[in-house]
């Protein structure tokens, strides 16, 4: 190709027009559609009403968002964006260039230049007087050729060789990137300055719908963005310029003494090229570092002020709710006003004594009929319904999620300012997250711990007073009818008595309406002091900027809870020291157990079947009456049924993701039939009802809970009829309902271990329920759930898992997570708890040395550990424990006591009928004695004989004619079979 000068000029301008140039406008471009979007969501928030809380949430939310899409450059990625192209056009231009060309030196070579130093001159001086020497011999020849008349020989001057790739690339493509680097940083600088301003306008929206500048927020923006690229490409079009006069200036000095071309080998080119990366790497990270801070501490200003709309939105939500929960409870207390009001009116009427004791004898009846049985208990449990603590502590698990997601670490930039690049020295950071977490959470916990003890108080207090009412009509009346029995009976005296009574009432209630009143505005007074007393620490971090001040509070937080920690991981050494201890003797003494026995066996001693101790069989089958002298509002709280309130909900996240993917794979039209498997009363209808609630978006769903077992087809197309308000009578009718159903729905069908019977043909239901699930699953999501051992014995005897996409076993919790769902329920009743003093615990001197807190601590853990020890993991059977260690409820206290468990050893003596009984309810979750009588093989009054004397000793219980085991002793049952093999 052939090389020219005149030609560079132009392809080198195009070149840097169709690449840098490009990049530059589409650089513009984004900056400026970041900065409309920026604007966009600007122009609405300041669109938002004051009040307008949730939108405002919304909206920060929305900047939050747009923030995180703001890209932040490191040195690749601006190589890539800003020089790639230009350097691959002119690295094709060059490498089309001849290695190297051959040409006459320029006159400027011989002779000295303005730009020449003294050193240059000299030496062009002493070349021009070498050359003129040389070519002497030349000019003699002329002259004769002159006077011959010959031509004469042009004298010229000497030849330097260019190597001319060499030079295009260091004098062309590298000192244009060189130069082109100071205005990167000039676009890097300008986007810093125009992200400050966003912040500087976006921050001032402190609240929904107030704004303290009403000037057009994006006029000044891209005035700044439109100056400052013009600006950029007119330096752009000089450093062309420049570039270019400074390559024909070094083509023209390219291997003579003043540029030799050792200096323009590809060594050389490299050493260029890595300097200008190195440079450009250097500057991006510093930049990609303010950029980074910058937009960190804008993010943390936006979560700040989104997290304080959502505390008062939640403190908005708290009055409404109360208000209308109040209102609820009013309604109930003008009823039974109006009622009392109704019987004074009755009562104000003169009669004769026959006639008043016919209307105090009515009163009585209407008295029990209208007022005890209707009105009061109504309100009562519109009372103990009114969730005043559970909506509280919403407040507490609201905030916890807010500041769970803040930053763990943020940095502060020391001098403030973002116009330069910055080095990592340069910042500061601290932990937003451990600032709450050790400084504003704990006093603000510690305040709504103390309203719901306030909150459980009033309220005890309040049904006293109700419960009261009933006694005094009942005693007015009562004392009414006794004067009218005397001799000088007084009618007027017998109605004033009753009309008293009923006055006395009347102004109880009164002031019971007072009490609720007053109870309501204190719950909002103290929920607002506490929140305004953290909204105000959040405040402190859009303005505080010391970060050392910062760590030196969340340190200090950190240092009051340092001793306990280290007294809580003595403990849990020692705790874990124990059990391990405590394991391995029960191993011994099982292992014993089996030798004893197998040897008694073998010479033909044995003991026969134990017989259960009165004490042991009275303790199991009172048990549930026990629990049931415990306050109703506590017995609600630890109730054993599945959660309808979603705020208890604890734990189980791995099985709701892979529910979640099982659900996700349907949707995507995949067979996914879906199963959950886990022991009894382990949370499996809370863990569905918890995926349900949470479904987005939500489909509408059938739900069989078939609470009977079942095992013919007849039986199961009755189940289906009822369910889908159809007359099904074949399978095939019930595949086609399902089919023609107008929309997709998920199907939830509880309880499997229901479906079949263990008997000859006892499968029939079971395997025309896997056929319908698996010719419906596309229009249908089943969700199916079964106990541990009814699924094994399905798994083991009719491959029951190859019906289903996806199996999901529900591990046990964790020791942490069933300490934290029975706090949870005591926090939210508002009692304080305090552990009673173990008799082996009372004469130890060291016990005895700690402090009342410590004394705590250590018997809360061995409560722990004997709850977490009955339990095995199981959610009821740990709710049983505790509410069975509950000893006493003072004004605003629970006692718990060490809960002994009963000796049953007896288990491991239950003849073999019996402990086939324990076996197939296990597997069948319950039976009625016909049923049993069925698998068992037996009759019907050998069955009912072997049930009633397990029922005697309270080892079942009967439910609705079916018979089950009862849960105080289901782990020991379950442990028994397993040791004889019977289940797995």
């Amino acid at each position: 190709m052939e090389f020219s000068l005149s030609s560079i000029d132009q392809q080198v301008t195009q070149a840097v027009r169709y690449t840098f140039g490009s990049m530059l406008e589409q650089r513009r471009a984004d900056l400026t559609s970041r900065v409309n979007a920026f604007g966009d969501t600007i122009a609405k928030g300041k669109a938002l009403e004051e009040q307008d809380l949730l939108k405002f949430a919304a909206y920060k939310e929305e900047v939050d968002t747009l923030i995180r899409e703001v890209p932040l450059h490191d040195g690749n990625d601006l190589l890539a964006l800003e020089y790639k192209e230009l350097l691959e056009t002119l690295d094709q231009m060059i490498t089309l260039w001849p290695e190297s060309l051959r040409r006459t030196q320029d006159a400027a070579r011989y002779y000295r230049q303005p730009e020449d130093s003294l050193a240059t001159g000299t030496r062009k001086f002493l070349k021009r007087a070498l050359f003129l020497l040389s070519k002497l011999p030349r000019k003699a020849a002329n002259i004769i050729r002159k006077l011959a008349g010959k031509p004469v020989k042009a004298i010229s001057y000497n030849t330097h060789t260019v190597p001319l790739q060499g030079l295009g690339e260091i004098y062309l493509r590298e000192e244009l990137v060189r130069r082109l680097l100071g205005q990167t940083y000039a676009l890097l600088k300008l986007e810093a300055r125009i992200y400050e301003m966003l912040f500087v306008k976006e921050d001032k929206l402190k609240l929904a719908g107030v704004v303290h500048n009403k000037e057009d927020d994006l006029k000044k923006v891209h005035q700044l963005i439109d100056e400052q690229y013009e600006s950029i490409q007119r330096r752009v079009e000089e450093i062309v310029g420049k570039v270019l006069q400074r390559f024909e200036a070094h083509f023209a000095k390219a291997g003579t003494f003043e540029l030799k071309s050792r200096m323009l080998t590809p060594a050389r080119a490299a050493a260029f090229t890595a300097q200008n990366r190195k440079s450009l790497a250097s500057m991006a990270e510093g930049w990609k570092l303010t950029h980074q801070t910058l937009l960190e501490d804008w993010q943390l200003n936006v979560q700040l002020r989104r997290m304080t709309a959502l505390v008062r939105l939640e403190y908005a939500t708290l009055d409404e709710r109360i208000s209308e929960k109040k209102a609820t409870i009013l309604e109930s207390f003008e009823g039974i006003r109006d009622y009392l009001v109704a019987a004074k009116q009755r009562a104000s009427k003169e009669s004769p004594s026959a006639e008043l004791r016919k209307l105090l004898v009515k009163e009585k009846y209407e008295a029990s009929k209208s007022l005890n049985n209707r009105l009061l208990k109504g309100t009562i449990e519109a009372l103990i319904n009114q969730n005043f603590a559970a909506l509280v502590h919403r407040l507490d698990t609201r905030l916890n999620e807010l500041y769970h997601g803040l930053p763990e670490k943020t940095a502060i930039l020391k001098s403030g300012r973002y116009d330069e690049p910055i080095k990592s020295s340069d910042l500061q950071y601290f932990s937003p997250h451990e600032l709450f977490a050790f400084e504003s959470m704990p006093d603000f916990e510690k305040a709504t711990v103390k309203l719901r003890q306030l909150i459980t108080r009033r309220v005890d207090e309040l049904v006293a007073v109700i419960n009261d009412l009933d006694d005094i009509v009942t005693f007015c009346l009562d004392s009414a009818m006794e004067s009218l029995e005397q001799q000088d009976a007084d009618p007027t005296g017998s109605l004033q008595v009753y009309r008293e009574g009923l006055d006395r009432a009347i102004n109880k209630l009164d002031d019971s309406a007072a009490q609720l009143a007053a109870l309501k505005s204190t719950v909002l007074e103290e929920s607002h002091s506490a929140l305004e007393v953290l909204i105000t620490h959040i405040l402190e971090l859009t303005s505080n900027e010391n970060a050392r001040e910062l760590n030196m509070r969340i340190s200090k937080g950190k240092a009051l809870r340092s001793k306990e920690q280290y007294m809580d991981r003595a403990r849990a050494l020692g705790t874990r020291l124990t059990k391990q201890l405590t394991v391995r003797t029960w191993r011994l003494r099982q292992h014993t157990g089996r030798v004893i026995s197998f040897l008694r066996s073998a010479v033909g001693v044995s003991g026969g079947e134990q017989k259960v101790s009165s004490e042991v069989s009275d303790f199991l089958a009172d048990s549930f009456s026990l629990i049931n002298e415990l306050p109703i509002v506590y017995q609600r709280l630890y109730k054993i049924s599945a959660l309808t309130d979603q705020g208890l909900f604890e734990g189980r996240s791995s099985e709701l993701i892979r529910l979640k993917s099982a659900y996700q794979s349907w949707e995507a039209g995949k067979h996914a039939p879906t199963v959950l498997v886990g022991e009894k009363w382990s949370g499996l209808t809370s863990l569905i009802n918890h995926f349900l609630d949470k479904l987005q978006p939500k489909l509408s769903i059938i739900k069989i809970d078939h609470q009977h077992n079942i095992s013919t087809d007849v039986e199961l197309m009755a189940v289906f009829s009822s369910h889908l308000k159809a007359e099904l009578t074949t399978p095939k009718e019930v595949i086609d309902h399902i089919l023609g159903l107008p929309a997709k729905k998920i199907m939830v069908v509880e309880n499997l271990q229901y479906f079949f019977l263990r008997k000859v043909h006892g499968f029939e239901a079971l395997k025309t329920l896997f056929t319908i699930i698996a010719q419906t699953d596309q229009k249908v999501y089943w969700l199916l759930s079964c106990t541990a051992y009814g699924w094994h014995y399905l798994e083991a005897t009719n491959s029951a898992r190859d019906h289903f996409r996806h199996l999901i076993q529900l591990e046990p919790i964790t020791n942490d997570q069933m300490i934290e769902l029975i706090m949870k329920r005591n926090r939210i009743s508002g009692y304080r708890v305090a552990y009673e003093t173990t008799a082996d615990l009372k004469n130890s001197k060291k016990f005895n040395r700690l402090a009342y807190e410590q004394q705590q601590q250590q018997l809360k853990a061995n409560f722990f550990n004997n709850l977490i020890k009955f339990s095995k993991s199981n959610v009821s059977l740990g709710l049983i424990f505790w509410l069975l260690s509950t000893k006493e409820i003072s004004e605003d206290t629970i006692t718990i006591g060490s809960f002994k468990e009963p000796d049953l050893s007896f288990l491991g003596q239950l003849s073999m009928p019996k402990v086939f009984i324990l076996n197939n309810l296990i597997l069948h979750d319950g039976l009625t004695v016909e049923q049993l009588a069925e698998v068992m093989r037996m009759s019907i009054g050998a069955t009912q004989s072997l049930v009633t004397n397990l029922e005697d000793d309270g080892v079942l219980i009967t439910r609705e004619l079916q018979y089950m085991i009862n849960p105080f002793v289901y782990r020991q049952i379950v442990n028994h079979l397993k040791l004889k093999n019977l289940i797995h």
